[in-house]
């Protein structure tokens, strides 16, 4: 009897584990996400540094069909933090987050939900009402995070004519 009250707890501790783990882990990546993608601002021209890479160059780095390691790619993306780049996609949806603009943007084929999720400044707002889910995009933005699985993150987005 001891022994089936034991196993029985062992089983009820061993999940409440599980799930506060797995919760902690869930917060922990929404308020990296959010957090990397606050603060959108408009940057003068010539604070810009650019990088040539465009979105599907970058996923074959970055992406989850990529050959390099988790660690590979942190390291490879200490090249590209922080740096502007103009990509051009396919509209996959526009909103707001928490009160940040975001555009999320297909440049793969096979792309489930996003490749990159791109925030932008509360005077971007008309610019992003005209488009639609299908409609073609080019932008800029700041390079903020990647994630093999999660789409990349760019701030400070700014719609190109």
């Amino acid at each position: 009897m001891k022994e089936e009250n034991t196993s029985s707890q062992n089983k009820k501790k061993n999940w409440f584990v599980r799930h506060y783990f797995i919760s902690a882990v869930l917060v922990l990546v929404i308020f990296g996400i959010f957090s990397s993608q606050s603060g959108s601002k408009s940057v003068p021209a010539d604070e810009k540094s650019w990088v040539d890479i465009s979105c599907v160059e970058f996923h074959e780095i970055f992406g989850i069909g990529s050959k390099l390691s988790d660690l590979q790619k942190d390291e490879k993306f200490k090249d590209y933090k922080d740096k502007w780049v103009k990509w051009e996609g396919e509209v996959a949806s526009v909103g707001e987050t928490f009160g940040s603009l975001q555009l999320q943007v297909k440049c793969l084929k096979n792309t489930f939900v996003s490749d990159a999720i791109v925030t932008f400044p509360d005077s971007a707002k008309e610019k992003l009402l005209a488009f639609k889910k299908g409609d073609k995009v080019k932008f800029s933005g700041q390079l903020a995070s990647w994630s093999s699985l999660l789409a990349t993150s760019v701030q400070n987005g700014e719609i190109l004519e």
